[in-house]
């Protein structure tokens, strides 16, 4: 507190009353709509693709998981409608919005293990 002087430190969009009052709603939104019941139901959609071949760990919490590979993907995600992002190239990061359904939690699954399934097909070429 003693480095900082009156003016040096500021934000344009914490703490005043509009940011409060849209935290506040996504809050009541979080708990009217049982959004974390949700994510617990989906999370563990995304977990059975701990059982393919090619993964040696989904790992995360939540619905922020990071899918570990046994080898590199070589295939684009894109190509199978899948905007995933790739922290390396041995771990695919799935982050879905909070809200998703389950068909299309199970349809993201079906879509990456189809991925997988190319990816590992590809390797053994």
């Amino acid at each position: 507190a003693q480095l900082l002087a009156k003016g040096m430190h500021g934000t344009t969009f914490g703490g005043n009353p509009v940011v409060c009052a849209a935290a506040n709603a996504v809050i009541e939104t979080i708990k009217a709509e049982d959004i974390l019941a949700n994510v617990r139901e989906q999370s563990e959609v995304f977990a059975t693709l701990a059982e393919h071949p090619s993964v040696t760990e989904v790992r995360g919490r939540g619905l922020m998981l990071g899918v570990v590979l046994d080898q590199p993907l070589t295939v684009d995600p894109l190509d199978y409608g899948l905007i995933l992002n790739r922290p390396n190239p041995q771990v695919l990061r799935i982050v879905p919005p909070l809200n998703i359904t389950a068909e299309q939690a199970h349809d993201g699954v079906e879509k990456i293990t189809t991925m997988l399934d190319d990816n590992r097909a590809k390797q053994g070429e």
